[in-house]
Order: structure tokens, then sequence, then C-alpha cells
């Protein structure tokens, strides 16, 4: 199952975007995780669809005007299987 790792840099801690980024994964069928790191950044993996992938990707770059200053993004053909899409 394809997967998407993300660190996103700028002012992403507090400010709800691991839990809104659960709700949107939840939609699309995506599991993972979404957490905080001590970096001030917020780190997400998520896998499922492809197409899913991409449109969840899309929505945090919409998110990048107001919030996000820059996204480290890495691409995996497969990865650890997941549950459910969880916020630490």
């Amino acid at each position: 199952m394809p997967q998407l790792h993300l660190i996103l840099h700028g002012k992403v801690q507090g400010v709800g975007l691991r839990i809104a980024s659960q709700m949107k994964a939840q939609t699309l069928n995506l599991t993972g995780f979404a957490r905080n790191l001590n970096s001030d950044s917020v780190e997400i993996l998520a896998s499922g669809d492809r197409k899913n992938l991409e449109k969840f990707l899309s929505w945090i770059k919409q998110l990048a005007s107001t919030k996000i200053k820059s996204i480290e993004e890495e691409w995996k053909k497969k990865g650890k299987n997941f549950f459910k899409f969880n916020v630490f």
C-alpha cells in the first residue's frame, strides 16, 4: 500500500492541524498518524490508495498559505500497515 510521509514546518502546532488531518484522512479512507515533533513541526504518515493520498496532499498544500511555511514530502511504494489514522 502506498505511503506519503510529510514533515510540515511553520505555525503548525497548537492550531488543530493534527485533528483536521485525521478528519480529512478518515474521509479519504487513509490510515497512519499525525504527531508533533520537538522541532515545532508536524509529522504525518498516511497510507492508502494513491489517488486519495494525492487528494490529501493537495488539501495539505491548500493550508500552506495560512499555516505551513514548507513541506518535506516523501512517497513510498509500500510501508507499515495501520488500522486507522491516529493523532499523537
